[in-house]
């Protein structure tokens, strides 16, 4: 029977990566400047029922793509993006470029199972902060929040042996799985 334990070596460090901003026009920076960054995908439901089902019943109908960035005061180009707007009447989309690559996960390494690299297409912004002061002693930074109308999945993580079910060598989680996928295709 397989080793199931995880490994610290395994989990990926939430700070190795590397993040651009690539502009409408082809400029690319380094956003050394970002604390912290998500990007979700939030699936849209309708629900409905059928007459004599006691159970309520979910389709998806579409999907919309939001994140939010942290980022250290001093980046200029989100509030250029919203001066322009606000002047031309136009908004100014750009695309992010996020990379995940741990080094000594196995996770994410290119030796290893692969790095995770996405690509978020015409993000636009909610907004973005002027000016900020603080009595408090330390470091000015800002939230942002954004939109993103397409993704791309570059490169993916490898399954691994924690998240595939069905190769755990039970026989009943397994062959249960693998009936699901059966029924299903």
């Amino acid at each position: 029977m397989p080793d199931f334990n995880l490994r610290s070596q395994d989990v990926l460090n939430s700070n190795l990566g590397t993040l651009w901003l690539i502009t409408q026009d082809g400029k690319q920076r380094k956003m050394a400047d970002v604390r912290n960054i998500t990007a979700d995908i939030e699936v849209a439901t309708e629900e409905f029922r059928c007459i004599g089902e006691m159970m309520h019943r979910h389709k998806g109908v579409g999907m919309r793509g939001s994140g939010s960035m942290t980022l250290y005061t001093g980046t200029p180009e989100f509030v250029d993006y919203l001066t322009k707007f606000k002047s031309f009447k136009q908004n100014f989309r750009f695309e992010i470029y996020c990379e995940v690559a741990d080094p000594e996960s196995p996770a994410g390494t290119a030796n290893g199972r692969g790095a995770r690299a996405v690509v978020l297409r015409d993000v636009l912004l909610h907004g973005a902060q002027l000016f900020k002061l603080d009595t408090e002693d330390g470091l000015l930074d800002y939230d942002i929040d954004f939109d993103f109308d397409e993704y791309d999945i570059l490169q993916n993580f490898e399954p691994t042996q924690y998240s595939s079910l069905a190769d755990t060598g039970s026989a009943g989680v397994g062959d249960f799985v693998s009936n699901l996928v059966n029924a299903a295709g």
